[in-house]
């Protein structure tokens, strides 16, 4: 089983659950998830990413059109397979804070979605359509008002799509 991940475990970052994930895990390559928007959340501990889907996914949910504060159009992350998916879910929900004891509505919702790998693990660049169906977490609480302003925590759109470069430009 595979998972996309596009903040702070991806590649390139440097902590606890990031290295978690590594050892529970084999890296697959890069991939982008098209008709998304990426948000920048400040948290109470560390700010993070929130990803956005730009399309309705049938479920009945007024919540899913987006007035375009965000002209984003693809987030990019991380394909990772999973060694023992039942137990590194298990890990993942609970930090992601979806888990079955997550204080309803929570943040994100583990989800099964389309991306497109555009790399490979030995950094190939993928130039044909190469799509697999992946799991992944996305933000499960409104972005905007009714006005199309942004609510807290979300603070500003990440016009890149990618919170790594993002965070590398912002620490310069």
């Amino acid at each position: 089983m595979f998972l996309f991940v596009y903040g702070t475990l991806r590649r390139g970052f440097n902590n606890k659950n990031s290295e978690k994930l590594n050892s529970l895990s084999k890296w697959m390559g890069k991939a982008i998830v098209p008709n998304a928007k990426l948000y920048y959340i400040k948290g109470d501990e560390f700010d993070y990413p929130a990803m956005v889907l730009n399309y309705n996914d049938g479920i009945d949910n007024d919540d899913d059109e987006i007035i375009q504060t965000c002209s984003t159009t693809s987030v990019i992350g991380d394909v990772f397979q999973l060694l023992d998916p039942e137990s590194t879910f298990v890990w993942l929900d609970e930090y992601e804070e979806c888990g079955p004891e997550s204080p309803k509505p929570t943040e994100y919702l583990r989800k099964q979605i389309k991306v497109k790998l555009v790399e490979d693990e030995n950094g190939m660049k993928i130039d044909e359509n190469c799509w697999i169906s992946i799991n992944t977490y996305i933000w499960n609480w409104p972005v905007e008002n009714e006005n199309g302003d942004l609510m807290a925590p979300v603070v500003e759109c990440i016009e890149s799509g990618d919170w790594l470069l993002h965070t590398n430009n912002k620490n310069k």
